[in-house]
């Protein structure tokens, strides 16, 4: 029984430990977001290249970090996809 609790114990800190990393990398995309202005093309191969990690882990976190800023600056999704999904005026 013992060693029940301590495998539970141990996926509580790799979970803690993965939030604490996913939370660090929105962080460092949403800063690269509003230095940059808004999007850009590449920002999550740039920050791959600088900060180390997959380009995937990357592309998820700026995913995160931009409808952050998104909501943050009021804006709509710009997408192309969403912009062809509105009915035009």
């Amino acid at each position: 029984m013992p060693l029940d609790g301590v495998a539970e114990t141990a996926g509580a800190i790799r979970e803690t430990v993965g939030r604490a990393q996913r939370d660090h990398a929105v962080a460092t995309a949403l800063k690269e977001l509003r230095r940059a202005d808004g999007y850009r093309r590449g920002i999550a191969a740039q920050l791959a290249r600088e900060h180390g990690g997959n380009e995937r882990t990357w592309q998820r976190a700026r995913t995160e970090a931009r409808a952050l800023y998104q909501r943050g600056q009021g804006q709509d999704d710009t997408s192309p996809a969403a912009l062809a999904a509105k009915p035009s005026p």
